[in-house]
C-alpha cells in the first residue's frame, strides 16, 4: 500500500491516531501502523458516491486551534508537507491556514485510483492555486460546469466544486463526485447502512466509518490481528480533540457470537494491559476508566485521555529505545528494487 494512500484513506481520523502516535502514545500501545480516523460533513457527503468503502471526517480547524493540537500541530502537519513531491504543494493547498475541514472516502472501482477522494472545505485562492498547477503542467478542463485543473506527474486533480469547497484526487474521482452532485441521486445520502453507522458517530470533531473488510484489503489491520479477530463487517470510530483525547470505538459483528467473542478478546487484552501497568498508577487508571460495551452483534469500546495521561505515555514513549538502522518491523525491500517515489503529505 503506497505511502499516499494510507495517508488519505481516513485522514479524518489519522489526524486522531496519528497525531497521538506522534506524541508517543500510539507508539507505546503498540497500534504504530493502525490508522483510524461533525455532522458538519453533510453536505460534503451528497458528492461522494455510493458504494464507498471507507469515509471519514475530520474538522481540521477545531483540531489544530484545540490545546493538544496547538501543542502538537507541527507533529500533526509535519514538516514534509513542504517537500516538493508533496501532494498539498503540488496544489497549492496550505492544510493549516486554507482547509476548515475536510471529508476523505476511498472509492471502488476505475475512479479509485491510488488517491481516494478528498473534499476539503476554506478559503483557497482558485486563480493562485490555477497558476500553479499550470505552471507545473496542469490542464484546465470543464466538467459539468465544474473547473478542474488535473496533473499528469502525480496524476491528481482539483476541482472547484463551490465557493468554499474543493475536491482533490484521482481526476477520475474528482469527476464521479461532480457526477453524484449533479445527479442528485446515487450517493452515500442514500445507503442506508453506512449513513447509520455515521450518525452512531458523527457527534466528535474527527470521525471514520469502514467496510472491515475495506481494511483488512488495505493494511489497516496488522495480518496476524485480524486473522485472530473474530469475523467483523463494520468499524467505526468517533474522537473528540481538546486538552485531550475522548473516543469511541465501535465494532459489528457478523452475528451475536462472533460479537461475544470479540468482547472477550478485549477483556483479555484489558487484563493484560492492567498486569503490565500495575507499576504505572496514571496508565491503570487510564486503563481502568475504558469502558467495553455492547449487546447483539455490536460491541463498543470508549476512553478518555487527559493531558496528563497524554504526557505520561509521551514520556514513556521517548524512554523507548529506538530501533536499528534498517529495522522497522517490516521486511527489508530487495536491495535491487527501486523504491516508488509517490507524493505524501
Amino acid at each position: 500500500m503506497s505511502k499516499r494512500t494510507r495517508v488519505f484513506v481516513l485522514v479524518a481520523s489519522a489526524v486522531l491516531v496519528v497525531g497521538l502516535g506522534t506524541a508517543g502514545v500510539a507508539s507505546y500501545m503498540g497500534v504504530d501502523g493502525l490508522g483510524l480516523f461533525a455532522a458538519g460533513a453533510s453536505d460534503e457527503l451528497a458528492y461522494v458516491p455510493a458504494g464507498t468503502e471507507v469515509i471519514g471526517f475530520a474538522d481540521v480547524r477545531q483540531v489544530l486551534d484545540s490545546e493538544l493540537g496547538t501543542r502538537l500541530q507541527s507533529r500533526l502537519i509535519p514538516p514534509s508537507q513542504e517537500t516538493q513531491d508533496n501532494v498539498f504543494t503540488q496544489t497549492g493547498i496550505d492544510i493549516r491556514k486554507d482547509v476548515d475541514s475536510v471529508v476523505v472516502a476511498s472509492l471502488r472501482g476505475e475512479a479509485a485510483g491510488e488517491m481516494p477522494l478528498m473534499l476539503a472545505r476554506g478559503e483557497f485562492d482558485q486563480p493562485r492555486i490555477e497558476s500553479l498547477l499550470v505552471s507545473r503542467g496542469g490542464e484546465v478542463s470543464h466538467h459539468q460546469n465544474i473547473r478542474i485543473v488535473t496533473l499528469n506527474q502525480p496524476e491528481v486533480g482539483i476541482g472547484f466544486l463551490e465557493a468554499r469547497l474543493v475536491a482533490v484526487g484521482n481526476p477520475a474521482a474528482v469527476r464521479l463526485a461532480v457526477d453524484t452532485k449533479t445527479a442528485g441521486t446515487g450517493s452515500v445520502k442514500d445507503d442506508a447502512e453506512l449513513m447509520r453507522l455515521v450518525h452512531r458517530v458523527d457527534n466528535g470533531n474527527t470521525w471514520t466509518v469502514a467496510r472491515f473488510d475495506a481494511l483488512q484489503r488495505r493494511q489497516q489491520f496488522p495480518a496476524q490481528l485480524a486473522a485472530q479477530l473474530p469475523a467483523i463487517t463494520w468499524f467505526a470510530a468517533s474522537g473528540q480533540i481538546g486538552s485531550g483525547v475522548s473516543a469511541t470505538l465501535l465494532a459489528e459483528a457478523k452475528d451475536d457470537q462472533a460479537a461475544q467473542n470479540l468482547r472477550e478478546v478485549i477483556r483479555g487484552l484489558l487484563a493484560l494491559a492492567r498486569m503490565q501497568l500495575g507499576q504505572q498508577p496514571d496508565l491503570a487508571s487510564f486503563v481502568n476508566s475504558v469502558e467495553l460495551t455492547g449487546e447483539g452483534n455490536t460491541v463498543s469500546v470508549a476512553f478518555s485521555l487527559p493531558r496528563e495521561t497524554l504526557d505520561k505515555l509521551t514520556a514513556l514513549g521517548a524512554q523507548r529505545p529506538a530501533p536499528p538502522s534498517g529495522v522497522s518491523g517490516r521486511p527489508l525491500a530487495p536491495s535491487n528494487v527501486r523504491p516508488r517515489t509517490i507524493p505524501s503529505i
